[in-house]
């Protein structure tokens, strides 16, 4: 009897040599053949540790809730941003924050690499056509 494959992430260093492994990703994803696309290193450690320094300092964070309960079972967690799930369904109140979440961002990276424009670099990357 053959064993089924493992939903595995599909795993890299980088953009470059995931494609190599597999050549659509993002297709592979949307279609749930693989759970996770795994960018390994894409965000200097060192940026990382600053920046959640920065986060804990104007109190966007909280060390001890680090395995705690997930943000999944109501616990407290790390969300910056504008979420259009949470805030949809008021125009008004959506927008609003995603005026002040679009402030906050202006500086909140200053002296570090964006992780967001890292992000969505890779995406880029990856992204067919």
């Amino acid at each position: 009897m053959t064993q089924p494959n493992a939903w595995t992430p599909a795993e890299a260093h980088s953009t470059t040599v995931l494609l190599h492994s597999l050549l659509r990703p993002l297709t592979a994803l949307a279609a749930g053949d693989i759970p996770a696309v795994v960018l390994r290193g894409a965000y200097p450690p060192d940026h990382c540790l600053g920046l959640m320094r920065r986060f804990e300092g104007r109190g966007y964070f909280d060390p001890a809730t680090v395995g705690q309960a997930s943000q999944l079972s109501g616990g407290p967690y790390l969300d910056l941003g504008t979420s259009l799930g949470r805030l949809g369904a008021d125009p008004d109140v959506f927008f609003a924050h995603a005026a002040r979440t679009h402030e906050l961002f202006a500086t909140l990276f200053e002296g570090f690499t964006d992780p967001v424009r890292t992000m969505y670099a890779a995406l880029s990357d990856l992204a067919e056509g």
